[in-house]
């Protein structure tokens, strides 16, 4: 027996603490969709060299965590996120085979 993971477990989980966003395709068209935002901690190893580190450093990456049935059309790599105001590029999908993902963000900085 399968189990429904996007409709009993993820569909909630965004019901309740999911936020409202903005997703931009490369076909341009603006879609309102909803999904749980983080910016969570990022281990950053600066020299992988012969596994040698000389310091510890981390600093914190955006992600949305979704519901990949929620999205009209599927979200891709460099395509355009806004949530809480502020405007994302899609650096990874990490769908994670359950009707969810995670989407990598990178804040997008405009030019004056």
């Amino acid at each position: 027996m399968a189990i429904d993971w996007g409709g009993l477990v993820l569909a909630p989980c965004v019901a309740i603490f999911g936020e409202a966003a903005t997703h931009r395709s490369a076909d341009g068209q603006d879609r309102a969709v909803q999904g749980i935002f983080d910016s969570g901690f990022l281990a950053v190893d600066p020299l992988p060299v012969y596994g040698f580190t000389p310091a510890h450093i981390s600093t914190y990456t955006a992600c949305l965590g979704i519901r990949l049935s929620d999205f009209p059309v599927a979200p891709e790599q460099g395509d355009l996120i806004t949530v809480r105001g502020v405007r994302y590029w899609i650096w990874d999908v990490r769908p994670d085979g359950k009707d969810g993902a995670k989407l990598m963000l990178n804040e997008q900085v405009l030019q004056r």
